[in-house]
């Protein structure tokens, strides 16, 4: 077996599911708005399509869709006086 545990497996789930779908159509989204606050930026790219690959980059840098990380505490540890325990997720 994988040595992971159910909630381990369901997190991994989570993020690949999210990875896919989810980012995709934010991107798409942060990328039209970004374009939109930013119209010198859309006619550079309308007048240069070849930058419209680095421009989607810098919009995932700029204004990503990741905001959510889910991780598993591997052993018991406190930080700043909050105790967790192994298996928390945090």
């Amino acid at each position: 077996m994988s040595g992971l545990n159910e909630q381990e497996v369901l997190a991994i789930g989570f993020v690949l599911l999210s990875s896919g779908y989810d980012m995709t159509i934010c991107l798409l989204g942060h990328t039209v708005l970004a374009l939109l606050d930013h119209l010198e930026q859309m006619a550079l790219l309308r007048a240069h399509p070849a930058l419209i690959s680095s421009a989607v980059e810098e919009t995932r840098r700029y204004d990503s869709s990741s905001q959510v990380t889910i991780r598993v505490v591997a052993e018991p540890l406190e930080i700043a006086g909050q105790t967790f325990t192994e298996g928390h997720l945090v």
